[in-house]
């Protein structure tokens, strides 16, 4: 069990090209971060604990209050585990993957996670590319801000129709607006894996001669 959590320390760490004073990951457009997801909601920090796991791992626990399910969420309220310390410890430890997100109670995100490991741990997808901050405009319209460049991805290479790339690529995305574009990719890939599945699976309507 540690192993996989040793593992999954070690994979955040090489997808980090640079120290965090200018992290840098993979760049991932918008429909690679919906396909590397396993949960996807968008939820309001209610709790925040960090300390060792039952193994003694360093660990931070952040329980969400759900507001949309959008992948592998069915409840109101979901708690998730990070590995690293949000804080220092009574006893001195500090230990964090650069560029992991870290969230105080009251914080609002639209989350891309990847599927938890044996021992439970997750991250948001690309370590912070699957995290969005969600904020209020002077309007007082939920927006997402500061998109990255990567997110509308290449022509002809990606997933997303022209008119979803150009809106990823101005400054701001209403959240109303993002929520289309993501649950319309949650779709397409729920669709292509029940055709895979379907194609995979033996005809059986005929008897064998």
């Amino acid at each position: 069990m540690k192993r996989n959590v040793v593992l999954l320390a070690a994979l955040l760490i090489c997808a980090v090209a640079f120290p965090v004073s200018a992290t840098r990951v993979i760049p991932l457009s918008l429909d690679k971060i919906t396909n590397y997801a396993g949960q996807i909601f968008i939820g309001t920090v209610v709790d925040r604990q960090t300390h060792r796991d039952e193994q003694g791992t360093p660990a931070t626990f952040y329980t969400f209050k759900v507001e949309k399910g959008i992948l592998g969420v069915r409840s109101d309220e979901v708690q998730v585990k990070f590995f690293g310390f949000a804080e220092a410890q009574p006893d001195g430890s500090i230990l964090s993957i650069p560029g992991m997100p870290k969230y105080e109670v009251g914080d609002k995100v639209y989350l891309f996670l990847h599927p938890a490991s044996d021992s439970g741990f997750t991250s948001p997808v690309g370590v912070f590319q699957g995290s969005f901050p969600i904020a209020k405009n002077a309007e007082g319209k939920e927006v997402i801000e500061g998109l990255s460049p990567h997110l509308a991805g290449l022509p002809g290479l990606s997933k997303l129709t022209d008119a979803e790339r150009k809106v990823l690529q101005g400054p701001s995305i209403d959240v109303e607006t993002f929520s289309r574009i993501v649950e319309r990719l949650v779709r397409e890939r729920q669709g292509s894996t029940a055709e895979a599945t379907k194609t995979a699976r033996p005809d059986v309507s005929q008897p064998r001669k």
